[in-house]
Parts: C-alpha cells; structure tokens; sequence
C-alpha cells in the first residue's frame, strides 16, 4: 500500500491517464490503520480497494483473497479499453467468450485493434498469432520475392520468426 500510494515515478506521471494514489496520513501510523482495517482481516488476505480504484482510506479498502484481488486489477485496468461505442472491453470480451488473457495478448503481443480482439472469436482466424490465410499468402509471397527477411515480416505482423518460418514452409501450428 505504501509503494502504491506514493507520488509515483516521473515515467508513471507522464503516461496519459496517470491518477495518483493516495492513503489516509492517518495510516503512517499502524495503530490507527490497525484500529480501522484490523478487525475485518482474515489469514491469508491481501489488501484491496474497491473496483480497484480511489485511494487507500477505510471507506474504500477492504480485505480479499489474492484470487479475488487479482480478477479485480485485471477488470479494473481492463476498463481502461473503451470501444467507441462505449463499452468496455472486458465486458464485451467476457460476453464473447474472450478470456482477458487472449484479448489483452492479442492487443498488445499481436496488435489487433481493441474491438477485433474482444469481438473476433477464437479459431475464427488461423492459429498462428491470429493471421489470417490472408497475410499467410502476403508472408509466402513477399519473402519468395526476396529482399526481406524472416525477421523483418515477424516484425511487421507482429508474430515471432519462427511463426513466419512454418508459415513459409506450410507446416501447422
């Protein structure tokens, strides 16, 4: 909580959206942080704000299990993937059948827009890295003609070199 709630460092400032987080002063002192959180805890609970957000006051804090503490964090830094309509990308991911993981990797590992990611379901797209038959063709042709390597198509398709080798090669993965 302490780490948490410190002014942050000068890259986490001037990330867009950057909110700071805070703590009741009156937590400096363990006694009252104990007087006001102390009688809910539980063995083995970790400390949580509610939905992940706020400050660190008693209004706001609760304990939770780790299991309950990490689905939060995952929701809460999942809201901050908005599609244009509005809605939220883990709502909508969840009512697809989209797991975070598969979404959040196919965002940032893959570079699938925010609404293909949640709304595209899986298996719809060919199984390496989400290529399409498509960019198959593009990868095959592209590195026959020469001039460009493994390395640099994986590069610009957002998929490993080795993806690009069985792509090439016409093996499965």
């Amino acid at each position: 909580m302490k780490r948490r709630s410190t002014a942050g460092s000068a890259e986490q400032r001037r990330k867009p959206g950057y909110e700071g987080v805070s703590r009741d002063p009156r937590w400096d002192d363990f006694d009252a942080f104990c007087a006001d959180m102390g009688p809910s805890y539980f063995d083995g609970a970790v400390l949580g704000r509610i939905g992940d957000r706020g400050d660190y006051t008693a209004e706001n804090c609760r304990w939770q299990t780790r299991a309950e503490s990490s689905r939060e964090m995952q929701e809460s830094s999942a809201r901050i993937h908005q599609l244009p309509d509005g809605r939220y990308a883990v709502d909508v991911a969840g009512s697809n059948g989209i797991s975070h993981k598969v979404w959040w990797d196919r965002v940032h590992k893959h570079g699938w827009t925010i609404e293909d990611a949640v709304t595209v379901p899986i298996g719809s797209r060919n199984r390496r890295s989400g290529l399409t038959d498509s960019d198959d063709s593009a990868i095959r042709a592209r590195y026959a003609a020469g001039g460009i390597s493994q390395r640099a198509l994986a590069s610009e398709y957002g998929v490993n070199q080795a993806t690009v080798a069985r792509i090439i090669n016409r093996k499965d993965t």
